[in-house]
């Protein structure tokens, strides 16, 4: 297969193969519920994955970077700019097309680590050890020009990132970068709680995410395994306790947002079912899956408008869309919306499971077919209002997560029992 910019064969495909093997094999191993080929599956990965890549190349082309950046300059780190945002859009050149979140560049690296593509895991991976802080800690997001443009060192990003810089090594045998993770390990142990065994969300904050959680809970897992430090199995142990133990709703099924925090999110339960199963708890894995039908959306669309309100005047299908957004009870007036990134992380989790997942695939393929570049855009309507801020652009998020689950999906977090 041809992406842009490279070709996938020789030692790259090898590294694919290898990779594959690693973490228990992709969707491919069966077609239960997915109603798509092989051919097609892979047409639509690699719509997913050239975006990525010219997302991140827009960065070395500098009639790219004026037009889409808005600038004249070269910009200062090779960080994957987390939406595109068409020029005719009231938001353009307003600063956060400039913007790059450490998770957005955590999902690039592990979807380029995939791809066998080193030297676009590296080009970003090699940027962010240059921002590192000295605590061992990230920013949440970044400037492409400037450097730190939100300073708040949010663990669950911290921890994407460190888990991303594993696979990079499992892919790739480079442990250039492993001091990085072992910073961020470090970092990490620092937000821990004793009697919990809980990671806190930040510094600043004094809440325990249940997401945060997981997300540290398969770094530590998969660190340990990496380097062969039991005691960073042993943290995975005591945080994924304490998931159970704190965060787990026993009376309603499922996983609250976060310690002593009822409210419903999604990625708390999709995510949360993924550690169930990697934990070996199947009989609970059941129950959060149930719980996401509240946030089920059917006959949505995504249609152009010149409201300022739902402003989008690029993207837009005929089809009938079905997916998941990302709240429910516990927020005031949630929108309802088809959010690709939380969709693909319910889809990730199904196709483990072999679930039906034909009507979910059939949305989000409608929706990446609008934009002619093969991006996903992050949601099928726009919302601008705090603390909801959802876009209907082209987004690292969604289209990162499209690439790693229809190539892989354990690549993100393998769930299978390593004896």
């Amino acid at each position: 297969m041809r992406f842009k910019g490279w070709v996938l064969g020789g030692s790259v495909g090898l590294i694919v193969i290898l990779l594959l093997v690693y973490y228990g094999g992709g969707f491919l191993k069966s077609n239960i519920g997915i109603g798509y080929t092989e051919e097609e599956l892979s047409q639509q990965a690699e719509k997913s994955l050239g975006w990525l890549q010219m997302q991140l190349d827009m960065l070395d082309d500098p009639v790219d970077v004026e037009k889409v950046l808005g600038s004249t300059e070269e910009p200062s780190y090779r960080l994957i700019p987390s939406y595109y945002i068409p020029s005719s859009d009231p938001m353009s050149h307003t600063g956060i097309e400039r913007r790059s979140w450490l998770y957005d560049n955590a999902l690039a690296v592990i979807a380029f680590s995939l791809a066998g593509d080193q030297k676009r895991a590296s080009t970003i991976l090699s940027s962010l050890e240059e921002l590192q802080n000295e605590d061992g800690s990230f920013a949440f997001a970044y400037d492409v020009f400037s450097g730190p443009i939100d300073e708040s060192k949010r663990s669950g990003s911290i921890a994407w990132l460190g888990d991303a810089i594993v696979k990079y090594e499992v892919a790739f045998g480079d442990s250039s970068y492993r001091d990085i993770a072992i910073s961020i390990a470090d970092y990490l142990l620092g937000q821990q709680d004793q009697k919990t065994g809980s990671i806190k969300g930040g510094p600043d904050v004094e809440w325990y995410s249940t997401e945060h959680n997981i997300d540290a809970y398969f770094f530590f897992r998969d660190l340990g395994r990496l380097t062969g430090e039991s005691h960073y199995i042993q943290v995975s142990e005591n945080i994924s306790s304490a998931l159970l133990s704190h965060h787990w709703n026993d009376s309603e099924g499922r996983f609250n947002q976060g310690i002593n925090d009822t409210a419903e999110a999604l990625d708390a339960n999709s995510w949360g079912s993924i550690f169930l199963m990697a934990v070996h708890q199947e009989e609970l894995a059941q129950s959060p899956i149930d719980y996401l039908e509240r946030f089920e959306v059917h006959d949505a669309s995504l249609v152009t408008s010149m409201d300022q309100i739902k402003y989008n005047t690029t993207y837009q299908t005929q089809a009938v869309l079905t997916g998941y957004k990302p709240y429910a009870a516990g927020y005031e007036q949630p929108p309802t919306i088809v959010w690709t990134e939380g969709t693909w992380g319910v889809i990730n989790l199904l196709l483990r499971r072999e679930e039906p997942v034909h009507h979910l695939l059939t949305s989000m393929f409608a929706m990446q077919e609008a934009d002619q570049h093969g991006g996903l855009v992050y949601s099928n309507e726009r919302h601008e209002s705090e603390p909801y801020n959802f876009y209907v652009w082209p987004a690292v998020a969604g289209t990162a997560w499209e690439y790693i689950t229809l190539t892989n999906p354990r690549f993100i977090w393998d769930d299978t029992i390593v004896e």
